[in-house]
């Protein structure tokens, strides 16, 4: 291999980690491979041998009906998945692997994978490696080069060795961003499906994300609104409220306290707005992040359908009729003052009620109910 060769691996190991964090970078990675490599076809894919499928991330120099012929007749049965050792992670294959495995020079090309498949494209030399296996799902790369195009020699496969550990690490990466990023997703379906406004705030207060509830809220104005990334009431006094519940959270996140604020928010046309400031579960600092969720508006129209029903409050926790009114008003975000005036029962009578809640719910601070409750039950 020419030096000029082993220079280039570098470019490719920057496309590389690249790709990790955008996956539509795989098929330029595979480019540079087919050209650094010399051959007629290379690609990089998942094969999920348990359903006989692949997800490809980069192929070229095979057409997308080659590909479906190998699937459906090879991909679950060649000669390769049938000698585990060589299918074991950074095990570097070549034509000549299995003919040394057997010790039977031209075992591979009396295969039917070579002669059906891969002569018929003038596939003759290849060379081909796992990159990470996990039980029936295997990360695989392949650069194949036709008869005139030369054998593979030490040099590239000492390429490849090098290129696998930096494969292997990227696709980890990517896995676990693409599982974090699905988590994400669940996480704001369920929350843009909720009836009430949620909204998260940074350490300075700034909104960070907001649900579709919550999103709306701002559309209609009046009662809140953004500026400059910081949410604002309608009223001055309002205002002021709002901003108090606001760093009482912030309070809490710094100092770990569990505190929660309530605030109501006057509204043209309509019942106050009830909003509750809770501070989020406070996790070791990070390094990378220059601002970090800190706590959560929970926002709630009275006068819209109830977030959670009676009866299953009371089937979840064995609460009494009294006892799940209270929770459910909680829930829709109330301050308990307002919720025991919504109930028709005295303030301290409603503590009493909370007290009783808590206990069957197994939680001490009303935020904590809050949480329970929303986390469970939205739909």
């Amino acid at each position: 291999m020419a030096r000029a060769k082993v220079e280039g691996f570098g470019g490719i190991i920057d496309g590389i980690y690249a790709a990790a964090l955008d996956r539509a970078m795989w098929p330029q990675v595979v480019d540079d491979l087919r050209t650094a490599y010399r051959c007629r076809a290379a690609g990089f894919y998942v094969a999920d041998l348990a359903h006989g499928a692949v997800d490809i991330l980069g192929m070229r120099g095979i057409d997308d009906e080659q590909v479906r012929v190998y699937v459906d007749r090879h991909l679950c049965d060649n000669p390769w998945i049938h000698t585990p050792e060589l299918q074991g992670e950074g095990v570097l294959r070549t034509e000549h692997s299995l003919d040394q495995y057997h010790r039977d020079p031209g075992y591979y090309r009396r295969s039917g994978l070579f002669n059906e498949w891969m002569k018929p494209q003038d596939f003759i030399h290849t060379l081909g490696v796992n990159v990470i296996c996990e039980q029936s799902t295997q990360v695989k790369l392949f650069v194949y080069r036709a008869e005139r195009e030369g054998m593979y020699g030490e040099r590239d496969a000492a390429e490849l060795r090098h290129l696998v550990t930096h494969l292997r690490n990227a696709v980890k990466v990517a896995r676990r961003l693409e599982l974090q990023g699905a988590r994400l997703d669940a996480a704001q379906h369920v929350l843009d499906r909720m009836p009430v406004g949620v909204m998260f705030l940074d350490q300075a207060g700034r909104l960070v994300q907001a649900n579709r509830s919550g999103a709306r809220l701002f559309e209609a104005g009046g009662a809140l609104r953004l500026e400059d990334g910081m949410i604002r009431a309608g009223h001055p006094l309002e205002d002021r409220r709002l901003a108090r519940a606001i760093h009482a959270a912030l309070d809490g996140w710094m100092h770990v306290t569990g505190a929660a604020a309530a605030v109501e928010i006057p509204r043209p046309g309509g019942r106050p707005l009830s909003l509750i400031s809770i501070p989020l579960a406070r996790r070791s600092e990070g390094r990378w992040f220059s601002s970090r969720l800190s706590a959560a508006l929970i926002v709630s129209d009275p006068d819209a359908a109830p977030l959670l029903s009676e009866d299953w409050l009371r089937q979840r926790y064995g609460l009494t009729p009294r006892e799940a009114a209270l929770a459910q008003s909680l829930a829709a975000g109330l301050t308990l003052r307002r919720a025991a005036e919504a109930n028709e029962v005295s303030y301290e009578t409603a503590r009493w009620y909370l007290k009783q809640v808590f206990q069957k719910t197994g939680v001490a601070r009303q935020s904590e109910l809050i949480r329970l409750l929303i986390s469970e039950r939205i739909l």
